[in-house]
């Protein structure tokens, strides 16, 4: 991506971040490769201030002001994941136990458990979703509307688990009425599944009694590394290489086997690749492929990173693989530059996204779609509205 004066702010603030997560990490993720990239878009922007008018840099919050946002939100009661808190004493964690071996196999390969081919899922977890159920994310601003939004105007709520584990008294309450009511989903912010520092299995724990408690019918993560020595509060870009593909995938295979469920990875929002010795499109089948998991398509974020990076965002859609596709997201975005654009979750979906929403429906069939808002939060008769727009391309397509 090339570098100019008007792009220096974002890329400045992924580079300080990527630069703080490299600190001490081990080569195992190409790490030096990483931190030349951010490096050098360090060295190319010019200093400048990093705030945009709403954005998120990385989808984190670089340049936001915390107090406006949700980003209170994403800190557990109980701690922060990143450092080694998260409800548990990382050196009081129990360890990994040996993969559970079934009839066909285990989690990692795949199968966690006796898994019925047409549905891939164990019987022990919920049913998925119906290919045209529509759903939105459930943010604390939004509980009074959710609570009293008519049948029929979703299907399913969505949460980061990290803002609900361990939350008792009125809002745990106030969750546990929702998640009797309606289908449930997980969609997190802290495994760091690309990262190098050892996977937090105390908080993968805490992830799996929430999911069981709460009868969650999918969980998903983002494709991405979050911490190091600590948490980075931002999502930030793997590097594309083989080297990425092996150790990320063996991650997630991990993840799987203690939880003893499929998930789904997210394709995420960048501004800058540390390095690609492929395409993102190449590096993320790869994944899927070596991880044996799902894929949460992330439509706005194809569109962003088309924009972005400069790729066809229907040739990436069309060389996805559709078996794996099992949840769709769309979002607002901010337009930077005609030639950037920032992924926010604080704006209205645009008209390209829902056209590629569209697209991507009539290449693979429906998938539960959910709409994701974060903050500038609208009346709900407008977010009533996009729920409509996206139940009426789902149901086409069906």
């Amino acid at each position: 991506m090339t570098l100019s004066t008007k792009h220096a702010s974002l890329l400045a603030c992924a580079a300080l971040a990527g630069g703080l997560g490299l600190a001490g990490t081990a080569s195992a993720l190409s790490m030096t490769d990483l931190a030349q990239g951010y490096a050098l878009a360090a060295q190319a922007a010019p200093k400048a201030d990093s705030k945009t008018a709403e954005g998120k840099c990385g989808e984190g919050k670089c340049g936001a002001d915390k107090a406006t946002s949700h980003a209170a939100d994403k800190k557990p009661t109980e701690g922060k994941c990143g450092e080694g808190k998260c409800g548990a004493d990382k050196s009081k964690a129990k360890p990994a136990p040996a993969a559970k071996k079934t009839a066909e196999g285990k989690c990692g390969e795949g199968k966690c458990g006796a898994t019925d081919p047409r549905t891939r899922v164990s019987p022990a977890h919920p049913l998925p979703l119906p290919a045209t159920a529509v759903g939105l994310g459930l943010r604390r601003a939004l509980l009074d509307d959710l609570e009293q939004a008519p049948p029929g105007d979703f299907d399913f709520l969505e949460c980061a688990p990290e803002n609900w584990i361990g939350l008792g008294g009125v809002m745990g309450e106030r969750l546990r009425g929702l998640s009797a009511r309606h289908p449930l989903t997980c969609h997190g912010l802290s495994l760091s599944l690309g990262g190098s520092a050892p996977l937090d299995v105390g908080f993968i724990d805490q992830v799996g009694r929430f999911l069981d408690a709460h009868g969650v019918r999918l969980y998903s993560e983002h494709l991405s590394y979050c911490s190091d020595d600590g948490h980075l509060y931002d999502l930030l870009p793997l590097p594309f290489t083989d080297e990425a593909i092996r150790h990320t995938a063996a991650r997630i295979a991990q993840v799987q086997d203690r939880l003893g469920r499929r998930i789904a990875v997210e394709n995420v929002s960048t501004y800058l690749t540390p390095h690609a010795a492929m395409s993102e499109l190449a590096f993320t089948t790869a994944v899927l492929q070596e991880a044996d998991c799902d894929l949460l398509l992330d439509v706005n974020n194809v569109y962003v990173n088309a924009i972005n990076h400069r790729f066809d965002p229907v040739a990436y859609i069309d060389g996805l693989p559709a078996e794996r596709i099992v949840c769709l997201h769309v979002a607002g975005h901010f337009d930077e530059a005609d030639d950037l654009k920032i992924d926010t979750h604080g704006s209205p979906v645009v008209g390209p996204v829902w056209a590629l929403l569209e697209h991507a429906c009539a290449r693979f069939g429906p998938r539960p779609g959910l709409l994701e808002r974060d903050f500038n939060l609208p009346p709900y008769a407008g977010l009533q509205a996009e729920l409509r727009q996206m139940r009426r391309i789902l149901d086409a397509a069906a």
